[in-house]
């Protein structure tokens, strides 16, 4: 059977055999590292998801979306291998799409391929994906709203002469916004930022794209008001939202304690020691406090208020120490160094699952669960091979290259304003959206060091290595002409071959 009546049969449009190409071999990249992680890595993250779902209570500190995701999983197979292998295939689809967003906007199809086809083969994509992690659907949805971002700009004409954005380009955008704030509680924070970049860079699809985000973010705040509540679900911690602060008064009063009044005192000593406050003297991590002995959450969330408006007076007193301590904290987002080794280190992919499932085998978590998300790899030499990688490049000398999103967010700056340059397009700048958002969202706030907060702009930032290939395509044609495919659904057209005239 020829390769075109393989084509044919499948249905496959001649545009899209390409980014088919590419879904294929991530698959079955993707597959590998799930078979050597079966059923998949559990984070101490993931052992609360499956809590929340089995044995309670189930509130709404992480995802409800993604938890309804691991019920599922665990309903229909007692186990996660279900949920981790849909994200592998997720995964593979999501960059099939980047691939034809990238050629869209002019990359030839075996440049715009290769990022595609080495980005499932490093640790920091393969093992990340096969990871029980509401940060990999989330992640997922910023690599797509890059693609839709590509395919949207692929409709824009620079004589101003814009074709319509296609209507499912829009309802694409946003569901991924939707995704954004409904797979991580401040991911409204994410939509709102690329929101603006796309109606300042955009002009011909700014309503449609301010509209898309609010509803997103209303949506997501609809769901927590009333949809989560109604399922009994209770509402999160306010120690998630306000913990950061607790640490920077800890910061300021381990650094200059001669500020604080005897009623501050007193309300910090209502929350833990003040020994505790002391001790919690590290700018890159807000753990040291939460971890201290005597530090008790349930009161830190009884007077949330009155310790966020203890740290408005500790601001107002000494701003140089938070601002350095929310800098400090956020250098996950802008630093491409590792932090120093006694203060923090960046917490990457685990490389082995505890047996104990962090302390809750068998008593949180069911025992029967308990035995089917242990690790326990399909085949030993994939088993094996996984484990290496991840252990290996746990290494510090790795860190910048594969694991620091910082190091990435600056290369696809770099490569959008070369590629902007080449097509003499500004507008292109806008595609880098969702790595900014990212990283202005960290920079903001952030409460330690981890790979997965900035996760999402290692991936846009490797598949956009392909624009230093980009090339200026033919003019489109005027409305009403008929077009010819050039490539996957949403590229340039070129002109149809008419008559020739001589030049005069």
């Amino acid at each position: 059977m020829t390769v075109r009546a393989v084509l044919d049969r499948l249905r496959i449009r001649p545009g899209w055999v390409l980014p088919a190409a590419v879904f294929g071999w991530a698959q079955l990249v993707l597959l590998g590292w799930w078979a050597g992680q079966w059923p998949g890595l559990l984070s101490a993250d993931s052992v609360r998801y499956i809590i929340h779902v089995t044995t309670g209570p189930w509130n709404a500190d992480h995802s409800v979306l993604y938890d309804s995701a691991v019920l599922a999983s665990l309903t229909l197979t007692r186990n996660v291998a279900l949920l981790t292998l849909l994200q592998t295939t997720a995964a593979a689809a999501a960059i099939a799409y980047t691939v034809a967003g990238l050629r869209a906007v002019g990359v030839p199809g075996r440049w715009a391929a290769v990022p595609g086809c080495v980005l499932p083969l490093l640790p920091s994509f393969g093992a990340f994906v096969a990871t029980v992690w509401k940060d990999v659907p989330f992640t997922l949805c910023e690599l797509m709203v890059t693609a839709t971002v590509l395919r949207m700009f692929a409709h824009r004409h620079p004589t101003e002469a814009y074709r319509p954005v296609p209507r499912r380009l829009l309802v694409a955008l946003g569901l991924e916004l939707l995704g954004l704030t409904l797979f991580r509680n401040d991911g409204f924070l994410l939509v709102l930022v690329i929101a603006v970049v796309l109606a300042v860079a955009f002009r011909g699809v700014r309503v449609a794209v301010l509209g898309l985000s609010a509803a997103a973010i209303l949506a997501s705040f609809f769901a927590q008001a009333a949809v989560y509540p109604a399922f009994d679900i209770k509402p999160a911690n306010s120690s998630l939202a306000y913990g950061i602060f607790d640490a920077e008064i800890a910061l300021a009063y381990a650094r200059k304690p001669s500020t604080f009044t005897a009623s501050d005192l007193a309300l910090m000593g209502k929350v833990a020691p003040l020994t505790s406050w002391a001790s919690a003297n590290n700018c890159y991590t807000s753990d040291p406090l939460f971890r201290s002995k005597g530090f008790s959450l349930r009161k830190a969330d009884q007077y949330h208020q009155e310790l966020f408006a203890l740290w408005w007076r500790v601001l107002a007193r000494t701003p140089g120490t938070v601002v350095h301590a929310r800098l400090c904290r956020g250098s996950v987002a802008w630093n491409v160094l590792p932090p120093p080794w006694d203060k923090a280190r960046l917490g990457r992919v685990v490389v082995q699952t505890p047996t104990n499932l962090y302390g809750s085998a068998n008593t949180r978590v069911p025992p029967d669960i308990t035995k089917n998300v242990a690790l326990q790899p399909l085949n030993d030499s994939l088993g094996q091979l996984t484990r290496t990688l991840r252990a290996e490049t746990d290494r510090l000398r790795y860190q910048p290259l594969l694991w620091r999103g910082a190091t990435w967010c600056y290369i696809a700056y770099l490569v959008l304003v070369v590629a902007a340059l080449r097509l003499r397009r500004w507008d292109l700048l806008a595609v880098g959206s969702a790595s900014l958002a990212n990283q202005l969202t960290v920079l903001a706030a952030n409460p330690a060091q981890l790979f997965r907060y900035m996760a999402g702009p290692v991936f846009v930032g490797v598949m956009l290595l392909a624009l230093l290939a980009v090339r200026r395509r033919p003019p489109a044609r005027p409305a009403g002409q008929d077009a010819v495919d050039d490539g996957p659904e949403g590229a340039p057209t070129a002109p149809a071959p008419g008559p020739v005239v001589a030049p005069s």
